[in-house]
């Protein structure tokens, strides 16, 4: 898988972070210290975190198109891309959901949204 490759993995891998990571190198945003290259979830929120660019879900903040959305206990079990939100919805394209790249829908309210790490584009 191209994703895997990338970050110079083999085998089966859980890849959100992988395909993340992935576009942000697409863009641009790997080599320009925007966005991190990162495998583990949890690497990407202390990337942000370290940065004073993150925020959790449920503190007012309203995430905005091409932040960077992690959730699960302190962000460590899936990533991906926010699209758009609303007061009651976060609107997502994730890889490794179902085993796909996918767009996906997340109510904001359910205690599954960790936070959002927002990139300095």
């Amino acid at each position: 898988m191209k994703y895997e490759t990338f970050m110079g993995f083999g085998g089966d891998d859980p890849w959100c972070a992988m395909f993340v990571s992935w576009c942000a190198n697409e863009a641009g945003f790997i080599q320009s210290g925007i966005i991190p290259k990162y495998a583990a979830c949890s690497d990407g929120v202390a990337f942000f975190q370290g940065k004073g660019s993150f925020h959790r879900e449920g503190s007012g903040y309203t995430p905005q198109p091409g932040d960077i959305i992690f959730f699960g206990s302190g962000g460590s079990s899936h990533t991906g891309i926010v699209e758009k939100a609303d007061a009651n919805n976060v609107y997502t394209i994730e890889g490794n959901t179902s085993d796909m790249v996918a767009r996906r829908t997340h109510a904001r309210a359910t205690g599954y949204v960790y936070g959002y790490g927002s990139p300095a584009y």
